[in-house]
């Protein structure tokens, strides 16, 4: 860990970092300095490391246009969101947020990213000047009051896809993308586990939200949602250059050189903690069928759990306009119903209801652990030990219910 990102300086640098955005923001909304270029105008595509918080931890991507002729240096950045929009929270969640484009001094760029301690890699696009005056019109366009703001959505509309669509659409049938093999590149849930790492729970609670979407293969347009995908993208893409095809990337080089942060070898992990959930269900049946107690304590806390996270999956699915958090089969074994079940446990009663209930979602729970694999969505391992869990105490309370019948 560098001295700067010690959580003792953490309030220090979200400051320091709201006053760089706001110096970008202030010189962003007026317009670029000029409206044409010269022939020796560049185009360049930046890609950023991923940060450290959350937001951030896929990386970003920019669009730059240089022009010494007239020393223009901007940036355009298609991942601004105003904070101070009426129910700003409410919308986040419900994926409602309007996203912009922001043009701004690449000075500022540089800076805030700097700050952050993330590097930066830059690709100098291999372009005409019709090519390059073709983008830089459409950025120009992208960026009228009545044009900047789209309907944000992490995988198929995000900072990154609109710098692809971008590109392609100004070059049309001159550029040619070479993608690697055929479902190379997994489902979009693989694409974004290995940005999880270093933040194991981060990671449990994106697999906890995203639904059958996230599942599916992606190709090379889909894979593009992450920056780094889309600078190996370009990286391997042809443009046809006065009627020969040409590497798109004419140069590629490092303009903020920081080593990305290390894998954490070991962290207290929701697998570790599944895992203790279930021992701590095993050892409540045990003491339960030894003492001839039902448990119940135990019993409405974990289903109230489960029902509480079946609940907020369910309005992820149907509430928002998420896609990628549709048909969350998760909701197999975090059941709404739980919810209903667990504070039935809590008030002590309606015991005969409790039988019912346990030996009606015991036999779904046993096939659920059974066959999860060969599910279409994949599930956190995490998830599984706590499934078993719930699974057992079930079997329990039917297993009791009989006894007291």
């Amino acid at each position: 860990m560098t001295p700067c990102t010690a959580p003792r300086f953490a309030f220090l640098r979200r400051i320091a970092l709201m006053l760089i955005c706001l110096c970008a923001m202030a010189t962003g909304y007026a317009q670029p300095p000029v409206t044409t270029l010269s022939p020796q105008a560049t185009v360049s595509v930046l890609t950023c490391a991923p940060g450290s918080e959350l937001y951030s931890i896929f990386g970003h991507s920019a669009l730059r246009i240089q022009d010494p002729a007239s020393s223009l240096d901007w940036v355009w950045n298609y991942g601004v969101f105003e904070f101070d929009t009426p129910n700003f929270i409410l919308k986040f969640a419900r994926g409602k947020l309007k996203y912009y484009v922001l043009s701004y001094a690449y000075s500022n760029f540089y800076a805030e990213y700097s700050h952050e301690h993330r590097a930066i890699e830059e690709q100098v696009l291999n372009l005409t000047d019709p090519q390059k005056k073709r983008i830089f019109d459409a950025l120009l366009v992208n960026e009228l009051p009545d044009n900047r703001y789209y309907q944000y959505d992490f995988f198929f509309d995000n900072c990154s896809t609109r710098e692809r669509d971008v590109v392609a659409n100004a070059l049309g049938a001159d550029l040619k993308w070479n993608p690697r093999t055929p479902n190379d590149y997994g489902s979009y849930r693989d694409l974004i586990d290995p940005y999880c790492r270093n933040d194991v729970w981060a990671d449990f609670g994106i697999d906890l939200l995203l639904g059958l979407p996230t599942d599916k293969t992606a190709d090379e347009r889909g894979a593009t949602f992450l920056p780094d995908e889309l600078l190996r993208a370009f990286a391997a893409a042809q443009v046809k250059v006065d009627g020969a095809w040409e590497p798109l990337v004419l140069k590629q080089q490092t303009l903020l050189d920081i080593p990305r942060a290390p894998i954490t070898s070991f962290q207290f992990s929701p697998h570790i903690v599944g895992w203790f959930i279930f021992v701590i269900a095993a050892l409540v049946t045990f003491w339960c069928y030894r003492t001839r107690r039902a448990g119940r304590g135990f019993d409405a806390l974990l289903f109230l759990i489960l029902g509480l996270l079946g609940c907020l999956m369910l309005l992820f699915w149907i509430g928002t306009d998420h896609k990628a958090t549709y048909q969350n089969l998760n909701m197999l074994w975090a059941m709404p119903t739980h919810l209903v079940f667990g504070i039935m446990l809590m008030v002590g009663r309606w015991q005969a209801n409790v039988g019912r209930y346990a030996r009606g979602v015991m036999f779904w729970m046993i096939s659920f652990v059974a066959i999860f694999w060969l599910l279409p969505q994949g599930f956190h391992a995490g998830v599984i030990p706590i499934a078993m869990a719930a699974t057992l105490r079930l079997i329990w309370m039917w297993y009791w219910s009989r006894l007291k019948s």
